[in-house]
């Protein structure tokens, strides 16, 4: 029925009023069915991953605990004594305290007239400490994709202020265990933060989160065009908050056929070269050079991106829309996936022959 009522809307006879004032206005919406793509992808059938720990005896920390730190989105995971394409060893070693101290802090008494009448000291507990992680990766045939081992930059802890040498001294002797568990989680979980985020750069995929972009529609209340645009700017943004991960192409260009038909007709009705008219065929170029890119489509994004030009209102638009296809392109290319929405489920994804 709204498609309907819209499309009635659409078709209401066209009036010449060419030299009614067009407005546009940039018209927001989020879209997140996106995932970026691999960079460096491996043969298509890699889809299995485990996590092969080796942790320290001091490290209070499973082995579960450690491989579930690693993750390779868009692939599955294995246990790490089971087969797998890939596999990641990791060894944590013991964290070392390099060095304590206390420092001062010197703070000069005063009366109420201003007169200096004592120095009050305030003492803090100083601990510098770091820790050994390595790890190396290997396909299920023995070969070696990436090795790296590194210390973790010296961290630093500093204790709050205390009054007195043996209270600041007592902290460090009373929380030292618990501060090193502290530090080894941290440094840990960074370690891990960071390979899962390198590997699946490389391998995997990643849900694209909160992306805002925007549309060119116009606000002019008394145009001819004002009810019908609004009635499609809002359809836009309802079917954008549906366009999720797992939402293929094809499913949301159907969604919004409406839409894109009303800015593909649109240039027809507006023909001439004053300003108003130049500006709602900006608007329906514009428009359909961004959608054709949102449906992974660089080739008919080109194609409104070179009208968009040609319309010669705002040409740098048409530019800077044809140097994202450019880059759209060398990413399908590099990931060897031509399309950044997909359908998969990883429990499907089985080990290695």
């Amino acid at each position: 029925m709204k498609i309907a009522v819209l499309c009635a809307t659409i078709l209401v006879a066209y009036s010449p009023l060419s030299a009614q004032k067009v407005d546009l206005d940039k018209y927001y919406f989020n879209c997140a069915g996106m995932y970026n793509l691999p960079n460096d992808p491996l043969p298509e059938d890699f889809k299995t991953f485990n996590v092969n720990p080796k942790i320290a005896r001091t490290v209070r920390l499973t082995a579960d605990d450690a491989a579930d730190r690693i993750e390779i989105n868009g692939w599955r995971r294995m246990a790490f004594n089971e087969k797998a394409h890939i596999t990641i060893d990791v060894n944590f070693e013991n964290l070392i305290i390099s060095k304590t101290e206390i420092t001062e802090r010197k703070e000069d008494q005063k009366d109420k007239a201003g007169k200096i009448i004592g120095t009050k000291v305030f003492y803090r507990a100083i601990m510098q400490y770091n820790m050994t992680t390595s790890h190396s990766v290997k396909d299920y045939t023995g070969k070696v994709y990436k090795t790296n081992t590194f210390n973790n930059p010296n961290g630093s802890h500093t204790s709050d202020e205390y009054s007195s040498y043996a209270a600041a001294s007592s902290y460090i002797s009373i929380n030292k265990e618990s501060l090193k568990d502290k530090f080894t989680n941290e440094l840990i979980n960074k370690f891990s933060n960071n390979l899962s985020y390198d590997l699946t750069n490389k391998w995997g995929i990643r849900p694209v989160k909160g992306v805002n972009d925007h549309l060119w529609l116009m606000d002019s209340k008394k145009h001819t065009e004002q009810d019908s645009m609004q009635m499609m700017a809002k359809l836009m943004k309802e079917k954008f908050a549906e366009y999720r991960e797992g939402t293929l192409v094809s499913e949301f260009q159907e969604m919004i056929a409406p839409f894109i038909g009303y800015l593909e007709r649109l240039p027809a009705r507006y023909k001439g070269d004053e300003k108003n008219d130049k500006k709602l065929r900006y608007s329906a170029y514009y428009n359909l050079a961004k959608l054709y890119w949102y449906m992974d489509n660089p080739d008919k994004s080109d194609k409104y991106a070179d009208l968009l030009i040609k319309n010669d209102y705002d040409p740098g638009d048409g530019e800077d829309l044809k140097k994202n296809n450019t880059i759209l392109r060398n990413v399908f290319q590099k990931a060897k996936i031509n399309k950044r929405h997909l359908l998969f489920d990883t429990s499907t994804f089985v080990e290695p022959k």
